[in-house]
């Protein structure tokens, strides 16, 4: 049937979240997916595996693009469920093996799906986080020998000239060959299967399915999963798709090796780039949105100032100038013959700067996180009491080893509120984060909602922008720490350890975290 959505009906929808393409419709039982990103394929997909297999897919009503704001609307059916990933630590061994079984049956039954070439079931190019968004970047792929060359131009985009990263392309064209093309969703995760009770009663999320080589799935499965999670201990992967461990470890470490490669560093920032400038790009609506969704909160549980945190972390290169600069080069003599000394910025330690601001100007102390344990090279600085800290241990040095030692005050994991309030005179605190993964885990959301923190995400890629330690704090912080890393290097110390760093950092502590 047939289905338009108006403004009207998208404004009386519940939004999955504020920059989700899903609304819950008013009737509760309808769901549009739209957005700049919305494509009619997955609709196609969709539609497609309803009437070729057995996977429960929900039902599309309609998909079309809107006039008017030139984005894909899919209307579809909306499945009553929870998602496995909520499910499944409640499940006995039986309930388990009982859903596995079922999903294994689907996917089996998905990848008797086949295709002469890698593409989306109405022959458009398939949509991946792997593939580069020039055009063509996605394919179709006529071959697996072009969609590994689009693998690799992808990877290999702006540092074609590095020797490592060719070697390792090397291996994936070399080892990458012979599959069959079958059909793959290409998300594979608990939170898009629906289920009640034991029974799989949905499969969602098509928008990234198409042909892929058979070992596509399992790969892109154990891509970043939460190896932490109930599921992933439970082997749900492995149990529920065919393992291509060997296709899976070209895929994962040439990848992982890339990204992380230390001379690729530039397009990785870059990368981070245009996703901001897109934000920078796009309309205010749903800033807006955030905004006024954080403004009724923050009224209904009555949260003032300082009950307004912002917590953050920044990264410092201790001895790194921000500027263009690869080497420092000095004359130093050698059997009275000049000779240069070379020091690479490159080889510094970093060390990771933890801080938390309300909205009062009030901050906690910060964390000067440092990537190995201290030893003695930490002997002798000042940390601004005048007092030397040689020969002092760790708990010494930072003044808790008295603390430390006494019977009830080690640490100790707080289980609840100290002080039970009734619901009208209960203090809530509003705390605004990134969405960085590792930031909102489940352990760090029960732990707010214990103790009655609200957690504000902010929009994505919009934290250059709208996060006040980023804006207000953190870059005056560096920008200080520049000024005396330049000042230590024009009196002709090409050396700035730890030691040096925090020497300075107190100075350069007091210079930035200021209430005005």
């Amino acid at each position: 049937m047939a289905r338009k959505i108006t403004k009207d009906d998208l404004a009386a929808a519940t939004r999955a979240g504020p920059f989700c393409a899903i609304y819950f419709l008013a009737d509760g039982k309808t769901i549009a997916k739209t957005g700049q990103n919305t494509r009619l394929a997955e609709a196609n997909t969709m539609r497609f595996i309803r009437e070729n297999t057995n996977i429960p897919v929900p039902e599309v009503y309609d998909a079309y693009t809107d006039d008017e704001t030139g984005h894909v609307c899919i209307v579809m059916e909306k499945v009553e469920g929870q998602t496995l990933h909520e499910a499944w630590p409640s499940y006995n061994d039986a309930d388990k093996e009982t859903v596995v079984q079922q999903l294994r049956g689907y996917f089996n039954e998905l990848r008797r799906l086949k295709s002469p070439i890698i593409s989306c079931t109405d022959g458009s190019p398939c949509d991946d986080q792997y593939f580069d968004d020039d055009i063509g970047g996605y394919g179709p792929y006529t071959t697996e020998e072009s969609f590994n060359q689009g693998l690799v131009r992808a990877w290999t985009k702006g540092r074609e000239d590095d020797a490592l990263i060719r070697f390792l392309c090397k291996t994936l064209l070399h080892n990458m060959q012979g599959h069959e093309f079958v059909m793959t969703h290409n998300d594979f995760a608990p939170r898009n299967f629906l289920v009640r009770a034991s029974q799989v009663v949905a499969i969602l999320d098509w928008e990234l399915s198409g042909y892929f080589p058979e070992y596509w799935e399992f790969a892109k499965a154990i891509w970043r999963p939460d190896w932490d999670s109930p599921w992933m201990k439970d082997d749900l992967v492995e149990r529920v798709l065919d393992p291509y461990y060997q296709q899976a470890s070209v895929i994962l470490n040439t990848s992982y090796t890339i990204w992380n490669h230390p001379e690729i560093t530039q397009t990785y920032l870059k990368a981070v780039e245009r996703s901001r400038e897109a934000f920078d790009a796009q309309g205010l609506e749903d800033v807006e949105l955030f905004y006024s969704q954080l403004q009724a909160t923050i009224l209904k549980f009555r949260i003032g100032a300082s009950e307004t945190w912002n917590e953050n972390e920044a990264g410092m290169r201790i001895g790194c100038l921000r500027d263009r600069v690869q080497v420092l080069v000095a004359r130093t003599s050698r059997h009275k013959a000049p000779r240069p000394e070379v020091l690479d910025p490159a080889n510094r330690e970093s060390c990771t700067v933890i801080a938390s601001i309300n909205a009062m100007g009030d901050s906690l102390l910060m964390w000067l996180v440092f990537a190995h344990y201290p030893t003695t090279n930490w002997t002798g600085i000042d940390i601004g009491t005048g007092e030397k800290q040689s020969g002092k241990s760790l708990e010494q040095w930072f003044g808790c080893d008295k603390h430390l030692r006494l019977p009830d005050r080690g640490m100790s994991r707080v289980e609840r509120p100290p002080v039970d309030r009734p619901e009208e005179e209960k203090i809530y605190r509003l705390l605004v984060v990134d969405g960085f993964t590792g930031h909102t885990n489940l352990a760090f959301a029960e732990y707010c909602i214990k103790f009655d923190i609200i957690i504000a995400i902010l929009p994505p890629h919009s934290t250059h922008l709208m996060r006040p330690l980023d804006v207000g704090v953190f870059q005056p912080l560096k920008a200080a720490y520049q000024k005396t890393l330049r000042k230590s290097f024009a009196e002709g110390n090409l050396s700035f350890s730890r030691v040096g760093f925090l020497t300075a950092f107190q100075q350069v502590y007091e210079a930035d975290f200021t209430k005005s």
